[in-house]
């Protein structure tokens, strides 16, 4: 039996208004604030004046005009550096700044804040890789190159937190140790746990203080469980924490003291773990939840939902596009709202009514599983109903382990019990990661698998009717369900067939390596794949797990192909095999179908492609495997292999690259790969009236060994292409090929400022 109340939710009609003013200000032109102003003053003026029947509806028009005024008047404020970096690749200036935290170990990374740039007073803050140990709190001076961190405009889904990073020259200079600060305290509590645990410290820092140096590996296998969520800090950590204090306290001190004591205790966390969005969203809703039963006012959690959601947008409206937002907020909707209250075991005896306990905590966990698939899906391509199973025991494991890593984080190393906490917790931390891999084990996981905004939002809507039909909200489904169903076919229909109408090519932010795509009709044509993290050298052979797991495509390109609803890349051109260019063929392999590929007959020998063959990626793929040149047409689009020859041959790879030129609807693409000096003067001999070309994309990334004046001259595009990183280890590009290109009055573009559109 399923037992149903109704709801009060003033508060959730009043923040569902607030929140959709607050999206219509992005879509929205600046140029309609006065009018809504005005707009505003009218409406309060109706609400006044007007019945009382429609003064609910007035008041929800006045709340939505002004999330879209409380965003297009106080903006936030725009980066001085930003402004300062609009134009140039770098800034070279002495720094003096203060170490707020750090970031990564392994990589000496820190977030620093600036106190001072070029003798300018500047309160930004920056990412700085230090390349050695710094102390937490301390104040810095360093002669240091700032470099922007750029948005690229159609990969990075998430807002950037840093406007730059910064890079020592020479050497950092301490001015001054700090004196008490939460760095500090910090940097002592971190090295205090790696102190009295020792090898498991790395799960403890994670679970306590947002460290990220628990291993890769491990964090996979948590997303594969379904229960990432235990052990990034969050909301659930904060109410772990809130029955812990409110447990352990509540047998010496009255309740009221012990909720006073749990918020300062949680303020000095949340300090610890850097005013983290998720913690303190927690801590608002449960301070709500405390002052409401000071005042004796009992208020429901949906009211408490809705108010922290106000406060917290109406303080930073950007916060209502960050994913752990929706994450948190969608999580607590699913549970007050959607979920059904099993009624049928809470009488009888004790087994009757734990039975019961079990069996609404699995729906729970079952619901929000459900529920939160549009959102992972479509921001990280992943989704997970493991955790349906991996929170049975996974939520007390950590409940035990917590308070325990709070205990070995704090006591002195010569604690006399300090040996029984630590092999309590290793223990417990023991079984945590053999449930993990358990978890991780279960079927019921997705990966590399993003759906796009539309897919998501069709998706919303039938989880939508499903959590209706579980409530028994017959009357609100027959008004619901014909609206819903159409609007649903409407998301999955409509936008695919207005995209394809719409050819065009992308140049991609990249790095110093090589990827783009041209997309017309039904056709998909990829050049190259992009390369790995890590820097390797574009000679070094990757390997597969390289290529499967740390590829730039794979992390940050097949989430735009998936939400774009590509499927299928028909042709892909591989110029050559170096890392560069092809370190994203695995990623690609696994999540798409590759009907065709295109490259050297000398590709065919080299070891990452036979790894790859070997492991059966080209099974479903057509492998063209050229030594001369050729010239094919795809739909409307003429391909021509331009290069190789089988009568000219260098060892050197780069040399070897393919040189292939796109027809379409009479404009011309040039791509060059890292075709060097040597290549070029061979096809100014062989092609010279085919290199003519409406656009270029240029050789070896602007390198000073290609690009020269007299290819430039034959090729004589009204628009080049970089692909590009800025302050990258080669310097490219090269000044002189910078030179080149402007005396011939060819307009360049550098994909280090973010990826490059092409209507075709």
């Amino acid at each position: 039996m399923i037992s149903r109340q109704a709801l009060p939710v003033p508060l959730l009609k009043l923040a569902a208004a607030w929140s959709l003013g607050i999206v219509l200000s992005r879509v929205l032109d600046a140029s309609v604030l006065p009018s809504l102003l005005i707009g505003s003053g009218f409406l309060i003026a109706l609400a006044i004046l007007s019945k009382q029947s429609l003064r609910g509806i007035l008041l929800l028009l006045l709340i939505c005009a002004l999330g879209t005024l409380r965003t297009g008047l106080f903006p936030a404020p725009e980066s001085a550096l930003t402004k300062v970096l609009e134009d140039r690749p770098y800034l070279r200036q002495k720094l003096e700044f203060k170490v707020l935290r750090l970031i990564s170990e392994e990589y000496h990374s820190y977030e620093i804040g600036l106190n001072r740039i070029a003798g300018v007073t500047n309160s930004e803050r920056l990412l700085l890789y230090a390349g050695r140990e710094l102390e937490g709190g301390a104040i810095y001076r360093m002669l240091g190159d700032v470099t922007p961190i750029v948005q690229d405009p159609l990969l990075d889904v998430y807002p950037g937190r840093y406007p730059a990073k910064a890079y020592p020259v020479g050497n950092i200079l301490l001015l001054h140790r700090g004196g008490f600060s939460i760095a500090l305290a910090r940097g002592w509590l971190l090295k205090n746990l790696e102190t009295n645990i020792g090898e498991g410290a790395d799960f403890a820092k994670a679970l306590l203080l947002s460290d990220v140096s628990t291993g890769k590996q491990f964090r996979d296998e948590l997303k594969r469980g379904g229960i990432i969520h235990l052990i990034v800090v969050s909301g659930l950590h904060v109410w772990l924490i809130y029955a812990v204090v409110m447990i352990m306290l509540n047998f010496f001190l009255p309740k009221r003291l012990c909720e006073l004591i749990f918020l300062v205790l949680i303020t000095i966390f949340a300090a610890l773990n850097n005013w983290a969005p998720p913690v303190l969203r927690s801590i608002l809703m449960i301070a709500l939840m405390l002052f409401s039963k000071w005042l004796s006012r009992l208020v429901s959690p949906i009211q408490i939902m809705s108010a922290s959601l106000i406060f917290i947008t109406a303080y930073d409206p950007q916060q209502l596009f960050s994913v752990s937002l929706l994450l948190s907020y969608a999580s607590l909707a699913i549970i007050i709202l959607a979920l059904p209250r099993i009624t049928v075991l809470k009488s009888g005896g004790r087994l009757r009514l734990w039975l019961g306990k079990q069996l609404n905590y699995v729906l729970i966990s079952v619901l929000v599983g459900l529920g939160l698939l549009p959102i992972s899906l479509y921001y990280f391509g992943t989704g997970s109903l493991n955790g349906i199973v991996g929170n049975l025991i996974g939520i007390p494991l950590i409940g035990l382990i917590m308070p325990l890593a709070f205990i070995l984080m704090l006591i002195p190393t010569g604690f006399a019990l300090l040996p029984v906490f630590r092999l309590s917790y290793l223990a417990l931390v023991s079984v945590f990661y053999k449930w993990t891999a358990f978890s991780a084990a279960l079927p019921l996981y997705v990966n590399s698998r993003f759906l796009s905004l539309h897919q998501s939002c069709a998706l919303v809507i039938a989880l939508l009717l499903f959590f209706l039909l579980l409530r028994g909200r017959w009357k609100v489904l027959r008004y619901a369900v014909v609206p819903a169903l159409s609007g649903i076919a409407l998301l999955l229909w409509l936008p695919p067939l207005l995209q394809r109408d719409l050819p065009r090519m992308e140049i991609y932010n990249s790095g110093v390596s090589d990827c783009a795509l041209v997309s017309y009709a039904d056709h998909t044509i990829m050049l190259d794949t992009g390369g790995v993290f890590g820097n390797p050298a574009e000679t070094e052979e990757l390997s597969l797990e390289q290529m499967k797991t740390s590829s730039w495509l794979g992390s940050k390109l097949l989430p735009r192909l998936a939400r774009q609803g590509i499927r299928q890349i028909d042709w892909l051109v591989l110029s050559h095999m170096h890392s560069d260019h092809y370190g994203g063929l695995a990623a690609l392999a696994t999540a798409l179908r590759i009907k065709n590929i295109i490259c050297d007959q000398a590709a065919l020998n080299s070891k990452a492609w036979q790894e790859l063959e070997r492991e059966g990626y080209f099974r479903k793929t057509k492998i063209h495997a050229l030594s001369d040149t050729t010239s094919f047409r795809a739909g409307e689009l003429q391909i021509h292999i331009l290069h190789p020859d089988r009568n000219f041959y260098l060892p050197d790879p780069n040399n070897r690259s393919l040189v292939t030129k796109l027809e379409y609807r009479g404009r011309s693409y040039l791509f060059c790969g890292d075709l060097e000096a040597e290549g070029e003067d061979y096809l100014l001999q062989r092609h010279p009236d085919l290199l003519k070309a409406d656009y270029l994309k240029v050789a070896h990334h602007g390198s000073k060994s290609s690009s020269t004046l007299p290819f430039l001259r034959a090729v004589r595009p009204r628009e080049a292409w970089i692909t590009v990183s800025l302050r990258n280890r080669y310097r490219f590009p090269a000044p002189e090929v910078e030179q080149r290109f402007q005396e011939q009055g060819i307009k360049l573009r550098q994909t280090s400022r973010g990826s490059i559109v092409h209507p075709l």
